[in-house]
């Protein structure tokens, strides 16, 4: 969690001990991190769509981790996971390199807009700063209701720039061609160069490689809401030549690498009970997730519990079960050169992955909170109310479209979709959650591995 963020949660805990004598609840926090209440000139149809893309974003998200686990190459001559840790690395850049990293993320702001049809239709920055905190009621809280708010627009841009950033670094269309980045020595052609004209015109191309061709809400809408949720969204199928043209020698994926350094008496259960704690902790992150919503009547809210009572003590003993086979392999592990090298490599990927969950988990596990509350919100709203700050809005210069029907027809559009995302949406934080476990549990192994180089200088 950033400072600031951190700073609204300590700011929260220490009023709700002076206004009631004690600590707020973690309840009451989300809520007014969810910016549930107290901020004036918040219109129903944006935090909506802002809960509805943030929840997009992060279902695109976790599909581009998946692929840098199980289907982009690795090879020690290509560097696409540097090029990915590269972009957070911004202490030490010269006053030039911060002049054109601020232009490739406006040309990411480009293809989000592409990619995402609320930021076409909406103007992002000026909306978060049309939201003010209420003069009426208490001034603490009205405050942080604005200020939540705005966290989640903030949230939602900065994960999508983050989204465009992979995207680009992993798809088969050179990278520079999209954006020139801009640290030079990683680029591999600039915009309007021969090859970018080549491969971005390719029938093959265009034909077979969706995923990175069409806007990536067409393919959530597609793949995630129509057709089966999050397990079909994640055995989408990509040819490999949809993604980066891997240079060198390549060495399998990530997970074939990483299996790899294991003993092979234990290679095969340590792979396997992994696979079996991604489906029991995604299973159990949905349930919590769903325990969340106040308005579960008793019987369904007993039946969740026990359901995640029955989850929490199948995950204790397969927990159990890893910890014991990953200091199995450690013990048992052969330290050669090749394989601390290998190591290496591999705990680049994960460090950017784990970097990014630590950059937006707090807006991940709030935004729980937000969609229930919207969607409480939302089923009681009629046209007239959620049109009360337009006007206002529209003068600020936040609707980027001078067309009320055509805002008006997307509202009856989003009302439905924000009413059935919380189900989705529990599946994906699941999924999500799970995934950032299992990553961790990766590079824990490869940190300790990577510390026995030492054995070998002696």
């Amino acid at each position: 969690m950033s400072i600031r963020k951190l700073l609204i949660v300590i700011l929260v805990l220490f009023m709700g001990g002076c206004a009631t004598g004690g600590l707020m609840s973690a309840g009451n926090v989300a809520n007014y991190m969810a910016g549930k209440e107290g901020a004036k000139n918040k219109n129903p149809l944006i935090e909506a769509e802002i809960d509805i893309t943030l929840a997009n974003e992060i279902a695109a998200m976790v599909k581009l981790n998946q692929f840098m686990l199980e289907r982009m190459p690795v090879s020690y001559e290509d560097n696409w996971p540097e090029i990915l840790n590269s972009y957070y690395h911004t202490i030490h850049l010269t006053e030039k390199e911060k002049k054109r990293r601020a232009k490739y993320n406006d040309c990411l702001k480009k293809l989000l807009k592409r990619d995402f049809s609320f930021y076409r239709v909406y103007n992002v920055d000026l909306y978060a700063a049309s939201i003010v905190s209420m003069s009426s009621g208490n001034i603490f809280y009205s405050a942080l209701g604005a200020m939540g708010s705005r966290m989640f627009i903030k949230g939602c841009e900065n994960l999508g720039i983050e989204f465009e950033h992979a995207k680009s670094v992993l798809s088969y269309v050179p990278f520079g061609c999209n954006c020139y980045y801009y640290i030079k020595k990683y680029n591999d052609a600039y915009y309007g160069s021969r090859i970018c004209k080549k491969i971005k015109h390719s029938y093959y191309y265009k034909r077979k490689c969706d995923f990175f061709n069409r806007p990536t809400e067409f393919m959530l809408t597609r793949y995630l809401y129509r057709r089966g949720g999050i397990k079909n969204w994640a055995d989408l199928p990509v040819e490999i030549k949809c993604f980066r043209a891997v240079k060198g020698e390549q060495l399998g994926t990530f997970k074939e690498v990483f299996y790899s350094l294991l003993s092979p008496s234990i290679r095969s259960k340590i792979q396997r009970i992994d696979d079996e704690i991604m489906i029991l902790k995604a299973d159990l992150e949905t349930v919590k997730a769903k325990l969340k919503d106040k308005s579960l009547k008793s019987a369904q809210k007993a039946a969740l519990k026990k359901q995640k009572s029955n989850l929490e003590k199948r995950l204790k003993v397969k927990k159990a079960l890893q910890n014991k086979l990953y200091k199995q392999a450690l013990s048992s592990l052969n330290v050669t050169a090749e394989n601390i090298k290998k190591a290496k490599k591999l705990k680049e990927i994960v460090d950017y992955i784990d970097r990014s969950f630590a950059e937006n988990m707090s807006v991940i596990v709030n935004l729980t909170v937000k969609i229930i509350n919207d969607v409480a919100t939302m089923k009681t709203m009629n046209l007239t109310r959620a049109f009360v700050t337009y006007p206002f809005l529209v003068k600020k210069g936040v609707f980027s479209k001078q067309d009320r029907k055509f805002y008006e027809r997307r509202y009856k559009n989003i009302a439905k979709q924000l009413i059935a995302l919380p189900v989705t949406y529990f599946e994906v934080v699941g999924y999500t959650i799970a995934q950032e476990y299992q990553v961790s549990k990766y590079r824990s192994y490869l940190k300790a591995m990577i510390k026995m180089e030492e054995k070998l200088k002696q």
